[in-house]
Formats: C-alpha cells, sequence, structure tokens
C-alpha cells in the first residue's frame, strides 16, 4: 500500500492546507480521538492502530447515483463529484478530472443528495460541502480550484450548512 506522510509544525498550518487526508496523527490529546497512543510509541502498537484505521476506512461505505449518461449506465461515487450544475434540461456532474450530462431535474436531485452533503447554493448548483476549501459572499472555492457562484439570497444557509457539515464530519470541533 502506498502512503504519502506530511508533517505539520502548527495545527494552524494544517488547516491553511487544501489537501485531504485519510488519516491524521494529532500530538495532542482530544476528547473522542480514534485511538491513543503514548509516548515512546511501540512499533508494534504503532503498526496495529494503522492497521485498524486502514480496516474503519475501507469499510465505510461509499454513496453513489446510478445515472445514464450518453446512453450508458454509470455508478458515480458522491465524494468525486464537486458539484452538479443544471445545463438547461440536463445537469452535468463536474469531477476533477471530468465532466458528464445526464437528464435530471435539479430539484429532484436535491432531494435525492438531502443529507448527503450537497447544498444548493444557486439556481443552477449544487456543491459537495466536502470539496469547499474557502469562500465570500458571492462565491464558493473548490478543491480542485474552480469557483462556484453562492446566491446572496443563499448566502447564510450555505454558511450554516458548511458549518453543519465540517461539525459532522469532523473538519472542526
Amino acid at each position: 500500500m502506498l502512503c504519502e506522510v506530511r508533517r505539520f509544525i502548527s495545527g494552524k498550518e494544517l488547516l491553511q492546507t487544501s489537501e485531504q487526508f485519510d488519516i491524521i496523527f494529532l500530538d495532542i490529546i482530544m476528547p473522542e480521538p480514534f485511538w491513543y497512543l503514548v509516548k515512546p510509541v511501540e512499533d508494534w502498537r504503532l503498526r496495529k492502530v494503522l492497521k485498524q484505521a486502514i480496516e474503519k476506512i475501507r469499510r465505510q461505505p461509499r454513496e453513489f447515483l446510478a445515472i445514464t449518461s450518453e446512453r450508458q449506465k454509470k455508478k458515480v461515487f458522491l465524494a468525486d463529484i464537486c458539484y452538479f450544475e443544471i445545463r438547461g434540461r440536463m445537469i452535468c456532474a463536474h469531477q476533477s478530472e471530468e465532466v458528464f450530462c445526464f437528464y435530471e431535474q435539479i430539484g429532484a436531485l436535491e432531494q435525492q443528495l438531502q443529507g448527503k452533503g450537497f447544498f444548493r447554493c444557486h439556481k443552477s448548483y449544487l456543491v459537495n460541502l466536502g470539496r469547499v476549501r474557502g469562500y465570500n459572499r458571492q462565491e464558493a472555492t473548490l478543491d480542485d480550484g474552480g469557483k462556484i457562484i453562492i446566491a446572496k439570497r443563499r448566502y447564510e444557509a450555505f454558511c450554516q450548512a458548511l458549518l453543519e457539515y465540517m461539525k459532522e464530519n469532523g473538519d472542526i470541533l
């Protein structure tokens, strides 16, 4: 299994990065952590904890949509979607490297994605809150560098939805 190790000098530096991590070791005591390791860390204990963390990540179900695009059925994992955009009668799913379109009503898609980390920040956009890296009153910046418009009347609800998403998914305490 290939892994990349990154070291941050402070929690602030970690929070400022746009990278996503599967496992994070913190050198502090926090409530409800996955596992405590007391220094000095013994090799066998570290291996055991890493194995358990990897097994936990693998057991987590990956939610998906089954869509028809270009006369083919596709299984689209929600975590891979940056945002959905309505174009006429079609919805275009934007991933980091690919865009594909399918027929659906955005209201129906919004209902289907309710409670799954997506928010309708504009009449034409459903954004994956897990891919939002920053925002201002006009737009959200995504982890791939893309920008999505936030409607003025949806700004407060967007802020609240993002905060709730971050609380539920461990992005903030």
